[in-house]
């Protein structure tokens, strides 16, 4: 019974606590509870070598927004977007608009059975 009384305790002061925490940070200013989320980046000094592509990917299933962010990762990190393939027609007007370099794929197999493809990222919603 001793017990019980320590633990209801212990779980009445933790909430107390954290109520008295949440009053406080409420009456602070914005910005000092919440930090900057701008990346702020130093633009690089100098010369910049002209490098190739690092790696050669495509991009199959289409489905989901986040596919976007996928490539834009990629292609920032050195990638070249070589094809693409989606069934809907919708999902592969918007991708070709939005990436016109990368090429349409007759079907996923072309994409999957090319050697020059290193990387497939998709998006697609299994069956």
């Amino acid at each position: 019974m001793q017990e019980a009384k320590a633990s209801r305790r212990k779980f009445l002061n933790a909430s107390i606590t954290a109520a008295a925490g949440a009053a406080v940070m409420s009456a602070l200013p914005e910005k000092t509870v919440c930090a900057d989320e701008r990346l702020h980046v130093e633009p690089i000094r100098g010369k910049r070598r002209k490098v190739g592509p690092r790696i050669r990917f495509s991009a199959i299933g289409l489905n989901h927004g986040h596919i976007y962010g996928q490539v834009g990762a990629v292609l920032r990190g050195g990638g070249e977007l070589v094809s693409f393939f989606a069934k809907e027609p919708d999902l592969v007007a918007a991708f070709s608009k939005r990436f016109p370099q990368a090429k349409l794929a007759r079907s996923a197999e072309e994409v999957l059975e090319d050697s020059s493809i290193q990387l497939i990222i998709s998006a697609s919603i299994p069956d």
